[in-house]
């Protein structure tokens, strides 16, 4: 089977294979043996790099042990591994929007993130994250912790070895809005600084004097990989949305090298950063 250009689906659909498979406890070789295929060819499907045939997706799941919706929703993602972009309704499971999340940042090289409501959640401080969580509602206090912890853990990936290059472009007016209090705020500003001080972060503040740029149209995150094409994440009240066209992300591209040009450069944000500490 030739080698595709891998896809979100693709990625996400190999990984929760592999995640399975470990769970279960089987080598490459034991599991492949299950679908008459080849050590190789199993590790290609986990990497995203082959199509797959819906019907070894499901003797593999069979010998996971895997059934219910869980079997179904991998089945579903079985038959729609080629095709490129996605969108998701914001009723899926929170476990999987942040499987989805997880798998773009481990494998990303580089990412920018744009924020024009709250500090990217990549460099938030703990104390910021219930601030922000817990006012919503929505959620209650054992699913709060939850999203803390996953978070959290999503953070490690720009400490990690090879750690990605993070780039984040933020309006001041997120800094300056009192999220938890003056304390709570300080302490995030406080980790803003120490975090634009690592060589694979840099933070680049727009100005309050630039009343209208075009990052106000909303958050975005721009994934570049080193081996395929980048992906855009979009999230709003209803649904995720993951852009893989060329076309779109090019736009976004553009939009990001927009937004540069009317941002701080990084030591000029370092400074605004430490007068608004103050």
């Amino acid at each position: 089977m030739p080698e595709l250009d891998p896809t979100v689906r693709g990625e996400e659909l190999g990984a929760e294979l592999r995640r399975l498979r470990e769970s279960a406890g089987l080598s490459l070789n034991d599991a492949a043996a299950t679908i008459d295929a080849s050590a190789s060819k199993l590790s290609r499907i986990e990497n995203a790099k082959i199509g797959v045939v819906p019907t070894d997706v499901a003797g593999l799941l069979a010998t996971y042990g895997v059934r219910g919706k869980e079997r179904s929703d991998l089945l579903d993602l079985a038959h729609s591994v080629e095709k490129r972009g996605w969108l998701r309704p914001h009723n899926t499971p929170f476990e999987a929007q942040m499987r989805t999340l997880h798998n773009l940042e481990s494998r990303a090289a580089a990412i920018t993130r744009v924020e024009v409501t709250f500090v990217p959640g990549l460099l938030q401080t703990i104390e910021y994250m219930y601030a922000v969580m817990r006012p919503a509602g929505v959620i209650d206090e054992k699913e709060v912790e939850s999203r803390v912890v996953t978070r959290l853990g999503r953070q490690s990936v720009l400490r990690r070895p090879n750690a990605p290059n993070f780039l984040a472009i933020i309006d001041e007016t997120v800094l300056q809005r009192q999220i938890g209090g003056p304390d709570v705020m300080r302490a995030q500003l406080r980790y803003l600084i120490e975090a634009a001080n690592r060589p694979n972060i840099v933070i680049r503040i727009i100005p309050a004097s630039v009343p209208v740029h075009l990052g106000l149209d909303g958050a975005f995150t721009r994934f570049h990989f080193v081996d395929r094409e980048g992906v855009v994440y979009l999230e709003n009240r209803t649904t995720v949305v993951l852009l893989e066209e060329k076309e779109e992300t090019g736009y976004y591209d553009w939009l990001v090298r927009s937004l540069l040009t009317v941002a701080l450069n990084a030591e000029e944000s370092k400074a605004l950063l430490a007068i608004l500490v103050d």
